[in-house]
């Protein structure tokens, strides 16, 4: 059930997206733009 319980919450979200689509493009951009912030960090330090 722990293991379990950390990806639900992702899985909620990720089923409200995909039933709507635009969500969906959005929240991968959002990642994306997280990623390459986070990646961009490592990279200046």
């Amino acid at each position: 059930p722990p293991p379990a319980s950390s990806p639900s919450p992702v899985s909620s979200p990720g089923q409200n997206d995909s039933s709507k689509g635009d969500n969906s493009i959005s929240t991968s951009t959002f990642v994306g733009a997280i990623i390459r912030t986070s990646l961009s960090n490592i990279l200046m330090r």
